[in-house]
């Protein structure tokens, strides 16, 4: 299926150095998109650190495209646009790498443009989702997991 790109040149936006990954996230995401089962619909995304900073860069980007948005443990200090799809953002107690003033900056940002929820999880740090980090946590990854699948089902319902 051909179809015609609408992503936007971020080599222009001062706020982000375009990468090869950048660019194929973007084409990813478009390639989604335009895939015959999603009939053009928005598509939902999950990113977890690193890749939240870049999943919230596609919601700024090319936001019509986003139909809801995970994070955990990352964020993306920018403007964001007037409308934009749900947040549903997973945060640890502690964390070195996103501090609890970042991720109120970007609650805040969000805030405004569409439905926002974040949770902090107390006794965790960064990586606490993730089996195979020592600071993995069980009962939080098992809780952000439900509601994870809750926030999708809900926003990605077609």
């Amino acid at each position: 299926m051909a179809s015609k790109s609408c992503l936007p040149n971020t080599s222009s936006q001062p706020d982000r150095v375009d990468t090869a990954t950048d660019k194929q996230l973007r084409d990813s995401l478009e390639a989604l998109h335009n895939h015959e089962q999603s009939d053009g619909q928005p598509v939902g995304i999950t990113g977890f650190s690193l890749g939240a900073f870049e999943a919230l860069s596609l919601l700024k980007e090319i936001p019509v495209q986003v139909g809801a948005l995970v994070i955990f443990y990352g964020t993306f200090d920018t403007v964001y646009p007037a409308s934009h799809a749900p947040v549903l953002g997973h945060f640890a107690e502690t964390d070195e790498f996103e501090p609890l003033s970042e991720q109120k900056k970007l609650e805040q940002a969000l805030g405004a443009g569409g439905a926002t929820v974040f949770y902090t999880y107390p006794g965790t740090g960064h990586w606490f989702f993730e089996a195979d980090q020592s600071a993995y946590n069980a009962a939080a990854a098992e809780l952000a997991w439900q509601r994870t699948l809750e926030f999708l089902n809900t926003h990605l319902k077609r």
